[in-house]
């Protein structure tokens, strides 16, 4: 959690937990197993806390997903998209 309230830059205009929790919009979380950056146990944090969010995290990879599983990360976003029409 702490790391998740250090990417907060003004704490007036940061999304509250509640905020996070009336989100409608769908959102979608990718992230590499190995990533020391945005590791996976925040993004579960965040999942947890926004009701429209998923999470899929991609075996081998680190912080760089689309860069590292091109082919991987497209289809994972295509597949998001085609799953909302």
């Amino acid at each position: 959690m702490q790391r998740l309230r250090a990417l907060e830059r003004d704490v007036e205009r940061a999304a509250t937990p509640e905020a996070l929790a009336n989100l409608r919009t769908p959102v979608l979380f990718i992230g590499g197993e190995h990533d020391d950056i945005m590791p996976v146990p925040l993004m579960e944090v965040a999942v947890k806390l926004i009701p429209t969010a998923r999470l899929v995290v991609v075996p081998g990879c680190g912080h760089s997903v689309y860069f590292e599983a091109p082919d991987t990360f497209n289809r994972i976003v295509l597949d998001f998209f085609n799953g909302l029409a």
